[in-house]
């Protein structure tokens, strides 16, 4: 995308309110706001709209939903988590 306007307008009613979601959920939290935001896009494939942060964690939602949050194991495989703090600790859960 060339401008923030541009990737709103491809946006519909229910990926905007997933967008909402990702950054109301990324401005709640002192420990995900510690974190830029890199990258900011929209997966057509899957519906996800998502926040990629400069420690490698995916925050997204779909369709409106609660936001999820990816991150990626040591083979580089995707694995979604519930919390930030599940994304964050995976080296624990895996």
């Amino acid at each position: 995308m060339n401008s923030i306007t541009e990737f709103l307008n491809t946006l519909g009613g229910s990926d905007l309110e997933s967008l909402r979601i990702i950054l109301d959920t990324y401005n709640s939290d002192y420990e995900i706001r510690k974190n830029d935001i890199e990258d900011v896009g929209f997966n057509t494939q899957t519906g996800n709209v998502w926040l990629l942060l400069s420690n490698g964690i995916v925050i997204c939602s779909c369709f409106g939903q609660e936001p999820s949050f990816i991150s990626y194991d040591i083979k580089g495989e995707e694995l979604e988590f519930d919390s930030y703090e599940e994304a964050v600790n995976k080296d624990y859960l895996v």
